[in-house]
């Protein structure tokens, strides 16, 4: 009984709001940012977007809103550059995960013979790009800044 009452002791409430705060805003930015994103990538290449360019403009934009709501601005800039590539590498990981998840579900939807996305933004297939940056890209922030969090007590 004394072991369990040392480990609320160590867990705040604080800390657990703050950490489930800022993981569901960066779930929903990068959501959102991924969508701009996206459309931003259709609207200003020409013709067809590459496959490969929309996955990165889409994991750049989702992990780009993840690092900012678990940003702070007082942390040494090192830890912020860590943060922004740990969330970087999510989203692209994420992105790739989600353009893979979409191939086997939407196979006409996601690419031709020629690797290369179809132009529409209303293809159900290129949300899972979305989905995929932004979750992966929330979950590797949220573990860095729970790490963060409980090793050094930043709220």
């Amino acid at each position: 009984m004394n072991r369990l009452r040392s480990i609320a002791d160590l867990v705040s409430m604080e800390q657990m709001f703050a950490l489930f705060i800022r993981g569901g805003m960066g779930f929903l930015f990068g959501f959102f940012i991924g969508i701009v994103a996206m459309m931003l990538t259709f609207w200003t290449y020409p013709g067809r977007a590459p496959i490969w360019l929309l996955v990165f403009t889409v994991a750049i934009g989702a992990s780009f809103a993840t690092f900012l709501s678990f940003l702070k601005p007082e942390v040494p800039n090192r830890v912020m550059a860590i943060g922004l590539g740990i969330s970087l590498v999510g989203g692209i990981v994420g992105s790739w995960l989600g353009f893979l998840y979409a191939e086997v579900f939407y196979p006409d939807g996601v690419r031709n013979v020629y690797f290369i996305s179809y132009g529409t933004v209303r293809s159900p297939a290129v949300v899972a790009f979305v989905m995929g940056a932004a979750i992966v890209s929330t979950i590797t922030g949220s573990i860095y800044y729970a790490f963060r969090l409980f090793r050094y007590h930043e709220v």
